[in-house]
């Protein structure tokens, strides 16, 4: 019997994916594009579209981020140096509720949020709840490097791509060591060479004395370590947090799906002339996920 595949959408990335790509920063001197958030959610829905049915996968899942998420709870600074000053940020966002509101009102997609999660998260235990079934991530975002394995994989729509890891532990090892600037978390170990950090990780005893290592600040690469785990292993969420995920993807979702509905959508939104791209494309938009195949 064919396994059911579903396609996971980290849908903030892919939505500042399409934004880049798709629109050009005006120079000070030139006035702001209109319709751009009509033309981001065309082609955020083009692609998700796109690689469900290239991928052929069954069902679609839109995962979003909350705006307060928890690791703020234990790390303040967390993608405190991000910024929203692209002339095009509230676009963008609006994009993104666009693309979950034609989800939800068109389709048998689930689109999945869960306050004080992020997208990382629901992707996370979405993968690791699941059983018999196919995942594929659609995300550009290294940190899904470690749910890799038999049953699930991640494609890169910006790199346009498969990521690959022959270790999925080690890769989530040396993340949790290197830290990741991009979210404002730090360096456990400052400056150490990968090859003393593979020596490390094929010898307990090299292990060992990296973990005791004090760094110049007083810290112990240890200490550094644990925390920077708790920030970035999609295994670690807080119970209450992997509970309040785990009964989202529990909760019992609604048939939206049908054709008219989606052209009248489409309408409503100056969108009707786009809607060939929807054609012969319904098996992804029709299907609900499934996470465990009670079949095998």
């Amino acid at each position: 019997m064919k396994t059911h595949k579903n396609l996971i959408v980290d849908l903030n990335n892919l939505i500042f994916i399409t934004r880049y790509a798709s629109i050009k920063t005006p120079s000070r001197s030139q006035p702001k594009e209109e319709y751009v958030t009509e033309l981001i959610f065309k082609e955020t829905l083009g692609s998700i579209v796109y690689f469900a049915n290239t991928f052929k996968a069954d069902s679609v899942v839109i995962a979003c981020d909350s705006s307060n998420v928890w690791r703020k709870d234990i790390h303040p600074e967390y993608k405190a140096g991000r910024d929203h000053d692209d002339v095009y940020y509230r676009e963008t966002i609006e994009a993104a509720d666009l693309t979950k509101k034609f989800f939800r009102e068109c389709t048998n997609a689930a689109v999945i949020e869960v306050p004080r999660c992020e997208a990382d998260d629901i992707i996370g235990v979405f993968v690791q709840e699941s059983e018999g079934v196919e995942n594929v991530i659609l995300s550009s975002d290294k940190d899904f490097i470690q749910l890799i394995d038999e049953n699930t994989t991640l494609y890169s729509p910006a790199q346009k791509t498969w990521r690959e890891s022959d270790d999925g532990e080690y890769e989530l090892f040396l993340k949790c060591i290197r830290g990741d600037r991009g979210d404002n978390i730090l360096s456990a170990y400052p400056r150490v060479r990968e090859t003393k950090l593979k020596e490390a990780w094929d010898d307990p005893y090299k292990m060992q004395n990296l973990m005791e290592t004090v760094r110049k600040d007083g810290q112990k690469v240890k200490d550094a370590f644990d925390f920077n785990t708790k920030l970035i292993d999609l295994s670690m969420q807080p119970d209450d947090i992997r509970e309040d995920i785990v009964n989202a993807l529990n909760a019992p979702y609604p048939s939206n799906y049908g054709e008219l509905k989606m052209m009248a959508w489409l309408g409503k939104h100056n969108l009707k002339e786009h809607a060939d791209m929807l054609s012969f494309k319904e098996r992804p938009l029709k299907k609900k996920f499934i996470l465990k195949n009670d079949d095998k």
